[in-house]
């Protein structure tokens, strides 16, 4: 587990950076599908695509609706199958570092 390896770094005294906060660059929709795109993803994370109707509503309350795992370069790309509700009028989105 790459989180427990960098733990342990930190215990033993190692100056560790901060890890770097994923941006969504770019959103598309097409029909149902969303399709997001960023970069700043960290190396060989785990990442959770919430999403939820009220921007306000608590974090924890987002519902997850896909997972991905990312590579070593940083630029990641999520597709989201039925993301689009037609009865919704607006639907955020945000990444979560599992």
């Amino acid at each position: 587990n790459p989180i427990v390896e960098l733990i342990a770094l930190d215990v033993i005294g190692y100056n560790l950076l901060p890890v770097p906060q994923p941006v969504i660059t770019t959103l598309a929709i097409s029909g149902t599908q969303v399709a997001l795109a960023g970069t700043n993803g960290m190396a060989s994370g785990t990442y959770l695509v919430l999403s939820s109707a009220n921007v306000a509503t608590a974090l924890s309350q987002w519902l997850p609706i896909a997972t991905n795992f990312l590579n070593n370069s940083g630029p990641f790309t999520f597709t989201l199958p039925n993301a689009v509700n037609p009865t919704q009028p607006q639907n955020f989105f945000a990444l979560q570092l599992q």
